[in-house]
């Protein structure tokens, strides 16, 4: 995309919209493939954490983030081993996680991601404690 096509969609959120439905309508094999995918992916991984599971786990944390320790404003439920990897949505893989950290993980490897932090060998101690207990 060149700079004035970027220029032009920032600056025209509607018709990039509309562009975009249009693409949509004439790519539907595409769209229904890639959903269709993704939805796989999501079905085949177990999804077993209960409201319950997720109390505890933001209690073991004092609502502050398993990795850097901020104080949760907002709590976001992290895959530890990624739903990419193969990581379930269950109480031994999710830990409450800042925006920035569960944005900065992303679906990389804990250790890689954890080992290039200032605080990310005592944050792994921490989680792979909380994990096995569970």
């Amino acid at each position: 995309m060149s700079e004035y096509h970027r220029a032009y969609a920032i600056a025209h959120p509607r018709d990039r919209s509309q562009y975009m439905q249009s693409w949509e309508k004439q790519n539907r094999d595409v769209v229904v493939n890639n959903r269709a995918r993704q939805e796989n992916r999501r079905r085949n991984l177990p999804h077993t954490l209960t409201v319950s599971d997720w109390k505890k786990a933001l209690a073991y944390f004092d609502n502050k983030c398993a990795y850097c320790r901020a104080p949760l404003t907002k709590a976001y439920r992290e895959h530890f081993i990624p739903a990419a990897s193969g990581g379930g949505y269950t109480k031994d893989n999710i830990v409450p996680a800042c925006k920035t950290c569960n944005s900065k993980k992303h679906k990389r490897n804990p250790i890689d991601w954890l080992s290039s932090q200032v605080w990310g060998l005592v944050a792994y101690a921490r989680v792979i404690t909380y994990l096995e207990t569970q």
